[in-house]
């Protein structure tokens, strides 16, 4: 089972004698920061897979099973790269530092800057509807349009956690936060999006170890200076380096399809469960690896 919510686990109370019918149970949930949301069933479980390496050891001691850390991914066989031109100067969704924000509307979108940095809003009204999931529902929408714009923006703001909300200015909803909850810096789902879709990312990484091991490469992130007035200059220096743009953003996409494409991910959960690989996984696994074989010689012009 894979889900985002360990709530959703529930469901195998609705199978009779459901551990005596299955062999191996084990389920990947993405928020697993939110530890009373485990419900107990999962203790029964052979093993448990999340994304995040703070929160191992917490949830090894309340659910007495193995768990197992694997980051977050993207389907970037199927969605990754960009699309050229790049219409989009400078691209930011989610938390995004104030300063930062009314810094690069005012040099970036100004009259005759010949630039356009665009940021996602949110109506406060939708963020939470009432509406069963589905194709109507603001927040499945938005991730359709989020992958468009990462795949047509050059660069991509990305500030961790604890950069964007000091500890003393969190509001009530975001002490959900896994960063709050754990109060270490995370590794989410922006960081895997944005590089797959090619964009460079630029802001401030998470100080995690995480990061070391699955954005290793060169230019991965790009750090942006503390002052926003000096970030601009330097955003504005990056857009007009065209060749180092272009080299970043396939450096992205490659070591996105080489490190961090879902495909890997399940491969290794099955390993580590000792199941074999199905045919269908091995075939897209083979893919996987000849469009990165097709586009290394690229990395190196």
């Amino acid at each position: 089972m894979m889900d985002t919510s360990a709530n959703a686990l529930k469901k195998v109370a609705s199978i009779a004698n459901w551990r005596q019918k299955f062999d191996i149970v084990a389920a990947y949930v993405e928020d697993c920061w939110l530890l009373d949301s485990f419900p107990h069933a999962v203790k029964q479980f052979d093993r448990l897979f999340i994304p995040h390496v703070e929160f191992q050891s917490q949830l090894e001691q309340q659910l007495n099973i193995p768990v197992s850390v694997l980051p977050c991914a993207f389907d970037v066989l199927t969605h990754g790269a960009g699309i050229k031109p790049r219409t989009v100067d400078v691209f930011s969704y989610g938390r995004t530092p104030r300063n930062y924000y009314l810094e690069l509307q005012s040099i970036l979108n100004a009259a005759g800057s010949g630039c356009f940095y665009y940021h996602q809003t949110f109506d406060q009204k939708e963020l939470f509807p009432k509406l069963t999931y589905c194709s109507e529902r603001f927040d499945y929408l938005h991730r359709l349009q989020l992958k468009k714009l990462l795949k047509r923006s050059k660069l991509t703001l990305a500030f961790d956690f604890s950069y964007t909300v000091p500890r003393a200015a969190l509001h009530e909803s975001m002490k959900f936060h896994p960063s709050h909850k754990c109060g270490q810096s995370v590794l989410n789902r922006r960081w895997f999006e944005g590089a797959a879709a090619g964009t460079v990312l630029v802001g401030k990484r998470p100080q995690t170890e995480m990061m070391s091991q699955y954005f290793d490469w060169e230019d991965a992130t790009i750090e942006l200076p503390d002052q926003p007035a000096e970030g601009a200059e330097l955003i504005q220096d990056l857009l007009s380096d065209r060749e180092r743009l272009e080299a970043v953003s396939q450096r992205n996409y490659v070591q996105s399809l080489a490190k961090n494409d879902w495909r890997l991910r399940i491969r290794d959960m099955l390993k580590q469960l000792d199941i074999p690989l199905p045919s269908g996984l091995e075939l897209e696994l083979e893919q996987l690896q000849r469009k990165i074989h097709s586009l290394r010689p690229s990395l190196a012009t």
